[in-house]
């Protein structure tokens, strides 16, 4: 049996549904990760953490000056109208 046995959370209108914070930390999913769901014959679902790639960047500095301007030229160009909203 598991200490977080009884822990109760909500589906809301879209599906989703909040992991207890004390859950989270235990199984040591943070903001990002991926999960995979998995629904057993009998109906139980087990909840497979996958790490995700949030913060993957976070200690690239940012591209300033000159350079700036190439980036942003190569980000307008490669745009197209399907993915712009």
């Amino acid at each position: 049996m598991s200490q977080f046995d009884g822990s109760k959370t909500t589906v809301d209108d879209r599906g989703s549904v909040s992991i207890p914070e004390p859950v989270r930390e235990a199984a040591g999913i943070s903001p990002g990760d991926d999960v995979r769901w998995t629904v057993g014959e009998d109906g139980t679902v087990t909840l497979e953490v996958l790490e995700g790639t949030y913060g993957a960047f976070d200690d690239v500095d940012p591209v300033e000056g000159p350079d700036r301007d190439r980036v942003d030229a190569v980000i307008d160009t490669d745009r197209t109208p399907e993915f712009e909203q």
